[in-house]
């Protein structure tokens, strides 16, 4: 039997990388922390400035960052930019 699954749009206002030790996080303001997170480039993988899906330790989807461009500046912008080469 399959899951649905709801397509989750992350509202970059509130989304923050960071890397502890090696070990890529994200925290979701006013919401939740995800201690292990990974980016893989999401539909369409011909816009690769844009469309990144955020998987959880497991795999598992958090969500859509659909123009990473938005991110606040406030980040740690080294983290992120990590991810995004990892993820390409």
């Amino acid at each position: 039997m399959a899951e649905d699954t709801d397509l989750v749009l992350l509202d970059t206002a509130s989304v923050r990388f960071l890397r502890i030790g090696g070990i890529a996080r994200m925290t979701l303001l006013d919401d939740r922390s995800y201690v292990r997170v990974r980016l893989a480039r999401a539909f369409p993988v011909s816009d690769l400035d844009h469309y990144y899906a955020v998987l959880d330790g497991d795999g598992k989807d958090i969500g859509i960052i659909a123009n990473p461009a938005e991110l606040d500046k406030l980040m740690d912008r080294s983290a992120y930019e990590a991810f995004v080469k990892e993820s390409h």
